[in-house]
């Protein structure tokens, strides 16, 4: 509708992205950018409309536990991380604090995938690592 914010907001900025229900489709994520073509006041717009599932649900990932305590004598621990979306995610670890090997340190987990970490505690001292997505993912 020419009077919807998605709308006002696509003709007064150059670019964006806001989300919208488009009638009985469901839910999308409408992005937008001006083409500059001199021939054309105010220029022209691409626009790409994507459901808001596709990208919501492409990789969702959880991790259990996600603080883990070990006492002083205790080296290792289990993490056990899941994919719950329908795409594929590859991921990696990365120890940003502290002196623990990860095993195994990256991989790609499918749809419903699950892998099992372990964490082996190489000083008494406390660690943090992350979890994130492979470089080119």
């Amino acid at each position: 509708k020419e009077d919807s914010q998605l709308w006002k907001a696509i003709l007064s900025q150059e670019s964006g992205v806001l989300t919208a229900t488009l009638g009985s489709l469901g839910g999308f994520y409408v992005a937008w950018a001006s083409l500059e073509n001199k021939r054309i006041i105010g220029g022209l717009k691409i626009i790409v409309c994507v459901p808001l599932y596709d990208v919501d649900s492409a990789a969702v990932v959880e991790v259990q536990p996600n603080i883990i305590n070990l006492l002083d004598e205790e080296k290792t621990a289990k993490i056990t991380i899941t994919n719950k979306g329908f795409l594929s995610y590859t991921w990696q670890t990365k120890v940003i604090d502290g002196d623990v090997t990860v095993m195994p340190s990256n991989g790609t987990l499918g749809q419903n995938g699950k892998v099992e970490l372990t964490l082996q505690r190489n000083t008494p001292h406390r660690a943090q690592l992350v979890l994130s997505s492979a470089p080119g993912n």
